[in-house]
């Protein structure tokens, strides 16, 4: 009778038992675009690059108030006394009695012209173009983070399939040991060569199934779910967005549609319309100041009085403070020029490199599928010699560590190219919030 080892049984319950394992956790299968998705607008960074956006929007209305008509009031009542010498009246002289005077006023102030600040004004705006492209670019890195974690799921996952594929084989190789041994026909050493390809296949699956719960909860956490939910990577590891085929494509791309590189230009266009509005303050202001007022000593015998003025500012000479801030100002401009360039050049060179490593990348996937193939075939005749008898437990113990390298080695290539996919996305611009999926018929690879 063959005698079947524990570890065997062990191995053989496992296999049965893992689908039903699996399936029996609540598990929220979840899309790579999903996870992009939700990592671009859930994630902390990306709220609060919002929020900023809000808070610079809130300034800016603040800001342009100078502009906008000022309406104010007041009431009051004063007791007092009055010389009347100082007036210098004929025939009024003396200290008068105390008095109570009521005045009820209302004022306007409106500014009809001041270019410096309508400049100014308009370098509010620009920046609020920058503060919005800076919020995209905070999004479509937060986007990348969830992406990444859910491919390192997803490998996880795949290397407990693989590891369950590698169980199955090595169990089944220890029955056929197992036999022979009990038979005669082999050495005892062959069983315990067998017993310890499935004591490490045994460790190798428990290790792959820790990643598996650890990379769920990274990517639950990228994704601001609940702690404790349970994910499960379904889908494609590629990105879902069209990919320039040539490094000067993607250079073209990313140009284009990179939102740091557009808050980068717009710094630009703000330090260029601050230096304007420096140079515009010698420029005189014209402003336009209203009143009227209700005032009397008795509230059912006030006098109405009304002013209405209008008034011109100018300061042809502040010693030089303006000339000074304009040099500022300047330099301001040249310092924006400089980060604007160096930023296009980094981008132009991260664009290039992944679009090489996505080409790289898809190379690989074909030589990890021949590499499985081989390796699988290699296998399958280690079986058949070593259940025909003329060939040892070496041969097939060596053969399972050739197939699992493959295996991990497709994994890898698989998830190389996702993330090099993500990577190539995020290095386009094709992550940010004010972009989508490309249309149908525009995908490229």
């Amino acid at each position: 009778m063959t005698r079947v080892s524990l570890p065997a049984l062990w191995l053989a319950t496992s296999v049965c038992l893992a689908p039903t394992f699996l399936a029996a956790q609540t598990a929220r299968p979840v899309t790579l675009e999903e996870a992009i998705t939700a990592g671009r607008r859930m994630a902390t960074a990306a709220v609060v690059a919002r929020l900023d956006v809000r808070l610079a929007n809130a300034r800016h209305a603040a800001d342009r108030a100078v502009l906008l008509p000022q309406i104010g009031g007041s009431l009051s009542a004063d007791r007092q006394t009055m010389n009347l010498d100082e007036f210098g009246f004929p025939g009024v002289s003396g200290v008068t009695d105390p008095f109570t005077l009521l005045r009820a006023r209302v004022s306007l102030r409106q500014v009809l012209f001041d270019r410096s600040a309508w400049e100014a004004i308009g370098a509010l705006r620009d920046s609020l173009v920058a503060a919005d492209a800076d919020a995209d670019r905070v999004g479509a890195i937060s986007a990348i983070a969830a992406g990444t974690a859910w491919l390192r799921l997803a490998g996880a996952e795949e290397e407990v399939a693989a590891r369950l594929a590698d169980s199955t084989t090595a169990a089944a190789l220890l029955e056929v040991a197992a036999s022979q041994v009990d038979a005669g026909t082999a050495a005892r050493i062959e069983r315990t060569r067998s017993e310890t390809r499935v004591a490490i296949t045994r460790g190798e699956l428990r290790e792959a199934r820790h990643q598996v719960e650890r990379a769920a909860i990274d990517l639950a956490r990228t994704m601001h779910l609940p702690s404790g939910t349970r994910l499960d990577a379904i889908g494609d590891p590629t990105i879902p967005f069209g990919l320039p085929s040539t490094p000067a494509a993607a250079i073209a791309q990313a140009t284009a549609s990179r939102a740091d590189l557009h808050a980068a230009d717009t710094r630009v266009d703000v330090a260029t319309r601050r230096a304007a509005a420096t140079s515009l303050a010698w420029w005189p202001t014209i402003g336009l100041t209203g009143l009227v007022q209700e005032s009397g000593q008795h509230a059912d015998r006030l006098g109405g009085t009304w002013a209405l003025g209008l008034g011109v500012q100018w300061t042809p000479f502040d010693g030089f403070r303006r000339r000074h801030e304009l040099e500022q100002a300047n330099l301001r401009i040249e310092i924006a020029r400089t980060r604007r360039d160096e930023l296009r050049d980094a981008i132009a060179a991260e664009a290039e490199r992944a679009a090489i490593d996505v080409a790289s990348a898809e190379e690989l996937i074909t030589i990890a599928s021949d590499r499985l193939a081989l390796a699988t075939e290699e296998l399958q005749e280690a079986q058949e010699r070593f259940t025909a008898g003329v060939a040892g437990s070496v041969e097939t113990t060596t053969a399972q560590a050739s197939v699992a390298d493959a295996r991990d080695a497709l994994i890898q290539a698989r998830m190389a190219l996702g993330a090099a996919h993500l990577s190539a996305a995020g290095a386009l611009g094709l992550l940010d919030a004010t972009h989508g999926p490309a249309p149908a018929g525009e995908t490229t690879r």
